[in-house]
């Protein structure tokens, strides 16, 4: 038996290029190694299987294996590119770069907005219409700044009764510098008074009173009377100077003393504390106002003596007024003092380039009128018979 498979295969392998070497059946695991009993046909059918060799199964040529390889060689294969991704650093640039662009976009868009605002295309005129000789502009650039010294050195507080309207208190501390005084001489006359109602002309001008009628509202009282103790000129009695509209009433925001003055004049302060205010007539005229201080350990007299140099004690009046404020008052009626417990108030009329005192009488009632504080004194209501003004001195006598 063992022959003749030897022969069956040696025949079937014939036809073979390869050769290919085995080991006897005897020996794969699983066969019997008792040749010599006899097997049945399954057993003999299994035998033979296993006894192929794994190797023979499948065979691919290895020229086929060959061209395929050559042909992969031969074929060229796409190239890819790869593009790098940015990195941080890449970023950061392309963000400069943007910003730049945007702020050149910007400075663009200002300039030509610049150029367009100033031709007159947008929110002005356009040049026809602005344009001036450099002789115009210098003169409405100078008007301009006038007007605004004006408005700074205004200070005016208008009041259309006896309530008055205070300005905000400044909250600094206030100096108090000692400055010297300057007095009038006491040579000035009366100016001209055509009905000798005990107004000047111009002072009729100014309470807008007749300049020939002794009595302009006819109640009895003639005008200069009811202007010095603080009644309408222009109303029948009863009727208060405050009411009607020809004066107004001052209160300083820092030291807050009050007083009357025409309505036409205009208000200027000399100093940021307050302590120097003009009240001035379009003619040059102006009755100052000035704050001093008072040692607490001196009275009037002795202050006096250290401030008011070249003016004589002997010239000056006691008296009060129509708010029953005691003062002084010199006997030619241009200067006038109000104390308190710590400062002299000071009101000084200084007439303009003429040798005449025009206003007087208006100087007479801002001294009737002043206040060194609030009070609760009021004007009464004008009566049959009213105080008749006090006669001042008019004489050329010298200091």
């Amino acid at each position: 038996m063992l022959g003749s498979k030897k022969t069956e295969s040696n025949d079937k392998n014939k036809g073979n290029t390869y050769n290919i070497k085995t080991i006897p059946d005897i020996f794969y695991g699983g066969a019997d190694p008792e040749i010599y009993h006899e097997k049945s046909p399954v057993a003999e059918k299994k035998l033979k299987k296993k006894s192929e060799p794994a190797s023979l199964e499948k065979k691919v040529p290895t020229e086929n294996i060959k061209e395929k390889q050559i042909q992969k060689k031969q074929t060229p294969t796409p190239q890819t590119t790869k593009i790098p991704k940015p990195g941080p650093g890449k970023k950061s640039n392309l963000k400069l770069v943007l910003l730049f662009a945007v702020i050149i976009i910007i400075g663009i868009v200002a300039i030509v907005l610049y150029y367009l605002y100033s031709s007159g295309f947008i929110g002005g005129q356009s040049e026809t219409e602005t344009e001036t000789t450099p002789a115009e502009t210098v003169e409405e650039t100078t008007e301009e700044e006038t007007e605004a010294e004006e408005e700074e050195e205004e200070e005016v507080i208008e009041a259309t009764s006896t309530q008055s309207v205070a300005e905000e208190v400044p909250t600094t501390t206030p100096s108090l510098e000692v400055q010297a005084l300057s007095f009038p001489q006491s040579t000035y006359t009366d100016s001209s008074d055509s009905d000798e109602d005990s107004l000047s002309d111009m002072e009729e001008e100014v309470f807008n009173t007749e300049i020939s009628v002794w009595d302009t509202d006819e109640d009895g009282y003639y005008d200069g009377q009811e202007v010095f103790n603080l009644y309408s000129p222009i109303g029948f009695a009863p009727t208060k100077l405050i009411d009607s509209g020809l004066v107004r009433e001052y209160v300083n925001p820092r030291w807050q003393y009050r007083l009357y003055y025409p309505s036409v004049w205009q208000v200027g302060v000399v100093d940021n504390e307050y302590e120097q205010v003009l009240f001035s007539a379009f003619t040059g005229d102006y009755v100052e106002v000035r704050v001093i201080q008072k040692l607490a350990t001196e009275n009037f007299r002795a202050w006096f003596g250290r401030n008011a140099e070249g003016q004589n004690f002997s010239d000056l009046i006691e008296f009060e007024n129509r708010f029953q404020e005691d003062g002084y008052r010199r006997d030619d009626d241009l200067v006038a003092y109000f104390e308190t417990d710590n400062y002299v108030f000071v009101i000084i009329y200084q007439p303009g380039t003429t040798a005449t005192a025009p206003y007087r009488h208006i100087m007479q009632m801002i001294m009737q009128s002043f206040r060194p504080s609030d009070t609760d004194i009021e004007i009464p209501e004008q009566v049959q018979i009213i105080p008749q003004p006090e006669v001042t001195t008019t004489t050329t006598s010298t200091q």
